[in-house]
């Protein structure tokens, strides 16, 4: 290398992405609504990781640590054609923060009872 070569920097690996309040309560109403697959939907003995191809593949990005993943998800919408052991298949995922799982998991279960004790005018 000659003297006028640039050295390159490394860049620091980007933080792990946070979701908003107004992203954290479209979640848990994607959640509730079941337009949402969650690796916790995973049956008993299944690999939570087993619907989500591109994780299987490649693993966690390196700006993530496995101790800070919360939860893994998708929409239902972006489920790929075939389904594997009775879980639907993607080709692609949401990682949440683990803070981000802890202030979903009680939002979601309060808004579960919410919608089961819905008001209705008496026919």
């Amino acid at each position: 290398m000659n003297e006028e070569t640039e050295t390159i920097e490394h860049e620091e690996p980007r933080p792990f992405p946070r979701l908003t309040d107004d992203e954290l309560r479209k979640f848990v109403d994607d959640v509730v609504s079941n337009r949402v697959w969650l690796a916790h939907d995973a049956p008993e003995r299944e690999d939570p990781l087993m619907p989500f191809l591109p994780l299987r593949l490649g693993g966690l990005p390196s700006n993530i640590k496995a101790e800070e993943v919360g939860t893994i998800w998708e929409y239902m919408s972006q489920r790929g054609p075939r389904d594997a052991n009775g879980m639907p298949t993607f080709f692609s995922a949401h990682i949440m923060h683990i803070d981000d799982w802890k202030r979903a998991v009680p939002a979601i279960e309060e808004e579960v009872e919410r919608r089961k004790n819905i008001a209705l005018d008496p026919a």
